[in-house]
């Protein structure tokens, strides 16, 4: 966006980049040196889905950095964090609850979404017709 839009000119769009980058290096390294410790860590303590609670609050927080540090879509927090849960030992354990989750709360979601934006549609074409 700041390339098609020229705001802030060249130097603006060096800062942006820095901070792009930024964000990628600390995230990746933060990812591959701290985040395997901490997610052993709360793997050993004895909280009920403990390990699936600390993934998902640290894809949140990838995705809030990747916002405030990196001037990046959450996604791309949320997508690094993944890769970086990807490469732990208790990959299996997120894997099977975040399917869990996905399919008992997250699909039913979408799916209403999708069922009202339909309806909605079909009642201003009726409206108007």
């Amino acid at each position: 966006m700041a390339v098609i839009t020229g705001a802030g000119g060249f130097w603006g769009l060096v800062w942006l980049t820095l901070r792009m980058a930024l964000f990628l290096v600390g995230a990746t390294a933060f990812g591959l040196w701290v985040l395997p410790h901490l997610a052993r860590w709360v793997a050993r303590l004895s909280i009920s889905q403990g390990v699936l609670a600390f993934a998902i609050v640290m894809l949140l927080a990838y995705g809030l950095a990747a916002e405030l540090i990196g001037q990046m879509a959450a996604l791309i927090g949320a997508f690094l964090a993944g890769l970086m849960f990807a490469r732990t030992p208790e990959k299996s354990q997120i894997e099977a609850g975040i399917t869990a989750l996905a399919y008992a709360l997250f699909v039913p979601i979408f799916f209403i979404n999708i069922g009202l934006s339909v309806t909605c549609m079909i009642y201003h074409l009726m409206r108007a017709g």
